[in-house]
């Protein structure tokens, strides 16, 4: 892959890592605050209504980063179901394949979401407890497909590139490891 390229996908892969690692702390912080309060405050009988519904509100956000997470790792289902029983030449070329349909069912996925996020706005419906505007906490559905999206097009790009040059695939973590 040539250097300019690849510094561009290594610099997207490294934001996106950043982001959806700092997500899935926080989510999962803010969750365990929340539900450890809620059960304490519950003997004391002191009751957070909102608390229930923030917490399933940062699983939500948490589980769309670990889907990222588990592109960016390998783990997502197209690695497992299509690439695994394959070597070489055949594995890359699927492993291309599976990108692109990847990324295009995320796009959709992109679209999907954008246009559900707008309905719900239109309507103006409001989450039951904390009385938040349901678009803003739905809007984590095309966030989470755009990342996906980019995601796959990079894995794409790297191993087309990898493919074309006699190379392996593969951009480096932060600790200058493969990640692929």
């Amino acid at each position: 892959m040539p250097q300019p390229l690849k510094r561009i996908a290594a610099a997207a892969d490294a934001a996106l890592h950043a982001v959806e690692s700092a997500i899935v702390v926080a989510g999962i912080s803010l969750m365990t605050a929340l539900i450890f309060a809620e059960t304490a405050l519950g003997f004391l009988k002191v009751y957070l209504p909102w608390a229930h519904e923030l917490a399933m509100y940062a699983m939500a956000v948490v589980t769309l980063a670990g889907a990222d997470i588990a592109v960016r790792t390998g783990g997502h289902v197209r690695i497992e179901i299509f690439t695994r029983p394959l070597r070489g030449k055949a594995k890359r070329a699927v492993s291309i394949l599976a990108s692109i349909l990847c990324a295009a069912a995320c796009a959709g996925g992109l679209k999907m979401g954008f246009d559900f996020v707008r309905s719900m706005r239109t309507f103006g419906e409001r989450s039951p407890a904390l009385n938040l505007p349901l678009w803003t906490v739905y809007a984590a559905l095309p966030v989470a497909a755009a990342f996906m999206t980019v995601r796959f097009l990079i894995n794409a790009c790297v191993e087309s590139k990898a493919e074309a040059a006699g190379e392996t695939p593969g951009l480096t973590d932060e600790t200058g490891e493969s990640r692929s």
